[in-house]
Order: structure tokens, then C-alpha cells, then sequence
């Protein structure tokens, strides 16, 4: 359980955070509450041999009793840093909900073990939502939030039915990563030199230099050690959910990029034709990383679906 003795000290508590407002007289609309105060703290939790940080958003006033909880799980070789605009986003609309970003295992500011399987990072999440609801630190309310390999985590918790899940948000995602196989060759010093280049020409499609020349300053804080780096590779490369998919029963929202070719838009088509209560919204022209350059866009749509 969230017990005092399994927290570090906050690292940062940070209020009124400067891309919100703090207007006691908010006016809301129907794209939710646009001024919302907020306190965000990072604290850390022990499951077995994983010390799991976390960064944990909560509305000024409705702290102690969020109506649900938003689970936000980055992709591989990055960190909650990756989920901070979205996280942000979501804040402002939800005015009554709780935003949580995990660093998953050996990512971030996490320590333990580096683990290389998508379905052992999914037993510890499984198991930080299942402490965090028992302690109360949680809404028993749970939408989960994957991206990338995230999502490919999202999948697995969602397969399962893990307790308090209330609807799935699939962003930029796969059942399975076999076109990755190229990159079974790879040492995580060789993937951590190619990996940057490739993302930020990701980013470049539909972003203007000012945008590309911040994103260029701002990335390398995602990148892990090199074994964290491996570690996801053989992860993504040994996932495969397909044949599973139709075990999935919670609503979900699937958000995927056309031009995406990380986690290829047919891929997208398939867990919409598969999972029984799916919805596909399609960014056209947008690439793997749309969700890093549209942050907003992606809060309306979940906004629209979770409400």
C-alpha cells in the first residue's frame, strides 16, 4: 500500500502552475474548465525490487476526493517528462480529476532493475494502480492513458481487466512490433546515438523551426541509460497482443497519426476492428510524435470521449 514509509520526499511541489490559470472566477465551456489550479508533486513508491516515480497533478480544493484518475504511460526511452503538455491539457478540462505520470521501470527518476518485457512492466503498473486505489491516493476511477509503448502496456492491463479501469485511450500504439525486428542487432549504445536523430524527424513533419529547435533542447532529458534503452527494444520486439485483443471490454479511444510509421496506421485499423467497444479518431498527415505536438488536440479528443 501507499504507505508514509514507501515515499521519498517530494522532489517538486509546484502551484499555480504558469500554463494555468488561477482565476478564481474560471469561466468553463464545452471543452471543460480552462483555469484550474493545480499542485503538482513528484513522489516515489516501492513495488517489490521497482522504487516507481511518479508525478501526481491534483485540482486546488478537490485533492483529497478526485472524481478519477488519468494514468498517463510514456513510451520507450523517455520518461514522464514526454507526458507533461498532455498532462497539463487534461488538467484544465478535467476540473475534478486527478493526473498521474509514471515513470515506468529503470526510466526517469524509477530505479530497479531494467526490465525487457512489456508484460512485466505491466505487472508493476498493474500493481502501483492497484496501491494507489487501496491507499485512497487514487480515484477508484482509473482511465489509462498509453503512448507508444505505453499503449502497448495500456493493452496488456486492459486484457487483463485490472480492477477500477474505467475507459482505455490507445495513442500512437501497436498490438505488436514486429517491423521493429531490425533493431534486435542493436546495442543500447548504438540505439541511444540513432534514436534521437530519428525522433526529431518524426517531430519535424507539420512543426515550424521554432518549434523543432525547442524540441531539439528538450529531448535529450528523455533519453535512459543504455541498458533502460535495450531493455524496450527486446520489450516491443517480444509483444504481441493481437490474438487478445477481443478480450478487451472497457470503452477505448484509439488516436493514431496516418503518416505514422513507428506504429503503422493499419495496425490502428486493427485494434478498431478488433476490440468490441473501440473508437478510431485518425490525425491525418500526422506522424508517431503528434500527440508530443498537439497536446491540446489530444485533451479535446479524450475530453470528448471520457466525459
Amino acid at each position: 500500500m501507499f504507505k508514509k514509509k514507501n515515499f521519498i520526499a517530494p522532489l517538486a511541489v509546484i502551484l499555480a502552475l504558469t500554463s494555468l490559470s488561477t482565476g478564481a472566477s474560471a469561466a468553463k465551456n464545452n471543452s471543460g474548465s480552462n483555469n484550474v489550479e493545480r499542485t503538482a508533486v513528484i513522489k516515489s513508491v516501492q513495488i517489490g525490487e521497482q522504487n516507481i516515480s511518479y508525478k501526481v497533478r491534483d485540482s486546488v480544493g478537490k485533492a483529497k476526493n478526485p472524481d478519477r484518475t488519468f494514468l498517463l504511460i510514456h513510451g520507450a526511452s523517455a520518461n514522464l517528462l514526454s507526458t507533461d503538455s498532455l498532462a497539463e491539457e487534461l488538467g484544465k478540462k478535467f476540473e475534478k480529476a486527478q493526473i498521474v505520470q509514471i515513470d515506468l521501470p529503470a526510466h526517469g527518476l524509477s530505479k530497479g532493475p531494467v526490465l525487457s518485457s512489456v508484460y512485466d512492466m505491466a505487472d508493476v503498473v498493474a500493481k502501483f494502480v492497484e496501491q494507489g486505489r487501496e491507499s485512497g491516493e487514487f480515484a477508484n476511477r482509473v482511465v489509462i492513458a498509453g503512448i507508444s509503448m505505453g499503449g502497448a502496456l495500456a493493452q496488456t492491463l486492459a486484457v487483463r481487466n485490472i480492477e477500477g479501469l474505467e475507459k482505455l485511450v490507445l495513442i500512437s500504439t501497436s498490438p505488436e512490433w514486429k517491423h521493429f525486428g531490425f533493431l534486435s542487432g542493436y546495442t543500447g549504445e548504438e540505439f541511444n546515438k540513432m534514436y534521437p536523430g530519428m525522433i526529431e524527424d518524426d517531430y519535424a513533419v507539420n512543426t515550424t523551426p521554432e518549434q523543432q529547435a525547442e524540441f531539439h533542447l528538450w529531448f535529450p532529458k528523455l533519453i535512459p541509460a543504455e541498458e533502460t534503452s535495450l531493455g524496450d527494444i527486446q520489450a516491443l520486439i517480444g509483444f504481441n497482443i493481437v490474438n487478445d485483443l477481443n478480450k478487451i471490454t472497457k470503452k477505448t479511444l484509439i488516436i493514431h497519426g496516418d503518416a505514422d510509421q513507428s506504429a503503422p496506421y493499419a495496425n490502428a485499423k486493427l485494434m478498431a476492428s478488433t476490440i468490441k467497444k473501440a473508437t478510431l479518431v485518425t490525425i491525418p498527415g500526422e506522424t508517431h510524435t503528434w500527440s508530443m505536438k498537439q497536446p491540446a488536440k489530444a485533451a479535446e479528443l479524450i475530453y470528448n470521449f471520457v466525459k
